[in-house]
């Protein structure tokens, strides 16, 4: 089930007649030269045949998905050039509770200075310079209230309100499958990351013309130990090698695409989208986040954000 909310703008979609990706979407490349397919898009032949491999050597199949990437990287490229389009879809998964809120509703739900938690993330977003369109994954009994906020905010962009699954891995599955046709690149951004800003959406797009996957994240600040499940150390990793996850994360849509059918097939279940990635042997670049860029799921953190938006505040008075 889908619903789209109507906020006065009118998306157009890039013609297909100008774009020679959409051209060639039925081939796929097979060593050096293009074949054609029964059917899909480029990305999604090119992984089909990257990830269902499995009698090569891991530096063969290593070789393999890097040359794939690269040729995924130029005919994204190729799109830019012919059609001057940066733009990207952006998804929302907001299908989570607040227990640890002690609330009985969506936390994305609950108030923030007076607004939404989701109402400060879809304000970003609309600032956004490269942010084209946007969808809202969560479930039928919060889309009044999500109608609602969106008609209040006075978005430009169309939005989509998309059922979201069981688990975030199901939900953004269904946010991909809900995306149009035409959308190349797409940043999932977690609706209780409310403080992330516009230019932190801006700068992981605008890395995204240039890779076909990455992730917000910040150094680690903290020394990080291993432990058994007896409570005792069994290493300390070095600290400059560790990077804490953030979102917005971004793909190309049909890398992701396969990358999520591949997940199901096998029966993988992961805490985000880059460790699908990962696991299909694809190469995940880190884009610099935002310290201010906090998860809100407990009640401490709901206080931190308040105290960020406040000092936000007095920073523009």
């Amino acid at each position: 089930m889908q619903a789209e909310i109507h906020t006065g703008y009118v998306f157009q979609p890039i013609s297909s007649q100008n774009m020679l990706f959409w051209a060639d979407r039925r081939r796929s490349y097979k060593g050096l030269s293009f074949m054609k397919m029964k059917g899909g898009s480029i990305g999604e032949c090119i992984l089909s045949e990257i990830i269902g491999l499995k009698a090569l050597s891991s530096k063969l199949l290593r070789a393999h998905v890097l040359l794939s990437v690269t040729i995924l990287n130029i005919l994204a490229i190729s799109v830019y050039v012919l059609t001057g389009d940066t733009t990207v879809h952006l998804l929302i998964p907001a299908a989570g509770m607040g227990r640890r809120m002690g609330s009985s509703r969506n936390k994305l739900l609950l108030s923030l200075l007076g607004e939404p938690l989701i109402a400060w993330t879809l304000r970003s977003a609309q600032s956004s310079g490269l942010i084209s369109w946007i969808g809202i994954i969560g479930q039928p009994a919060d889309w009044d209230d999500f109608q609602q906020i969106v008609a209040g905010l006075s978005l430009s962009k169309p939005v989509k309100l998309i059922t979201g699954g069981a688990t975030r891995q199901e939900s953004v599955y269904n946010g991909l499958q809900a995306l149009p046709d035409y959308a190349l690149r797409v940043l999932i951004h977690d609706g209780a990351r409310c403080l992330a800003t516009p230019t932190l959406f801006d700068r992981c797009a605008q890395a995204l013309l240039e890779c076909s996957g990455l992730i917000a994240a910040v150094p680690v600040k903290d020394t990080i130990k291993v432990v058994d499940e007896t409570g005792v150390i069994q290493n300390t990793p070095d600290r400059k090698q560790l990077w804490a996850a953030q979102t917005p994360q971004g793909f190309e849509v049909p890398l992701l695409r396969q990358c999520h059918q591949k997940g199901q097939d096998l029966g993988w279940h992961v805490t985000d989208d880059a460790a699908l990635f990962e696991r299909c042997g694809l190469p995940v670049r880190v884009v610099q986040g935002e310290e201010t860029n906090l998860k809100v799921t407990t009640p401490v953190d709901l206080a931190i954000a308040e105290f960020i938006l406040r000092q936000r505040d007095k920073q523009f008075v």
